[in-house]
């Protein structure tokens, strides 16, 4: 079933789901809401999808049974609320398995039609506490390849993969770096962090400056703690050893207004 899903996903503007995105605590609960103008005589159904995931079936109305079938062994943590208009999913003791974007649907008999999408999302500190950027203190001088460490907790972003690079430069400015080349991605079996590396390869004095890790989740930018190469060349321009500092955003997540 989960392979016709895949074949048949259309987006299409039979449903409405107001919210593209809705967040709670851990153990708390989310209501996501799915709008159409007549519960016509089809089957419903609400899945997850995950990034790098194949997409999870949470709960199928069955029409010709009247009745709801759930996913995971019947979890009563699912409920659906249903009217003349609205098919709506109900998640109770939100555990870090339920994040992922949840997208309603009308089972037809040649295609599957399916909503906008609503991200559920984490919220409060575990958010600030998922993203982090360990502090190097190796020497660095002007010619050496450097290495850069962002850790995403999957526990609080899931299997997030909108990472990408902010680089504030000695000027002010600010560049994106979103290269797969330079960003790299790795995952240890098991385990609950993923660690984001940028090889910026032969330094030179145009790399210096602060770089932030950052994660689109929910619609917005979560920045990291930040890493800071200071350092300049002598006037016969010999080369002179730099540290990488670690430091905090402070008032540059106030610069990113322009997001």
């Amino acid at each position: 079933f989960i392979l016709q899903i895949c074949e048949c996903l259309y987006l299409t503007d039979v449903f409405m789901q107001p919210h593209r995105s809705v967040r709670a605590q851990l153990g708390g609960s989310v209501n996501l809401e799915c709008h159409m103008k007549v519960f016509s005589q089809y089957s419903y159904i609400w899945i997850k999808h995950s990034q790098g995931e194949l997409p999870e079936t949470i709960v199928f109305w069955s029409h010709n049974e009247g009745r709801t079938h759930k996913a995971n062994d019947g979890s009563t943590r699912y409920q659906v609320m249903t009217s003349l208009s609205s098919f709506n999913l109900s998640i109770t003791h939100l555990d870090t398995s339920d994040l992922g974007t949840y997208y309603c649907g009308v089972v037809k008999p040649d295609d599957i039609l399916f909503g906008n999408g609503t991200e559920v999302c984490l919220t409060g500190k575990e958010t600030i506490r998922g993203i982090f950027q360990p502090p190097v203190l190796k020497p660095v001088q002007y010619g050496d390849d450097v290495t850069l460490e962002c850790v995403i907790n999957r526990t609080v972003f899931g299997n997030a993969r909108q990472v990408f690079w902010i680089h504030r430069t000695i000027g002010g400015s600010y560049q994106t770096i979103r290269s797969t080349h330079e960003n790299q991605r790795k995952c240890a079996g098991e385990s609950q962090e993923c660690v984001y590396s940028l090889q910026k390869k032969n330094f030179s004095f145009q790399d210096v400056g602060t770089y932030y890790c950052a994660l689109v989740s929910c619609g917005e930018v979560i920045l990291g703690n930040g890493t800071e190469f200071t350092g300049k060349l002598t006037d016969n321009h010999k080369y002179h050893h730099h540290y990488i500092l670690s430091g905090f955003p402070g008032k540059f997540i106030q610069a990113l207004c322009f997001f």
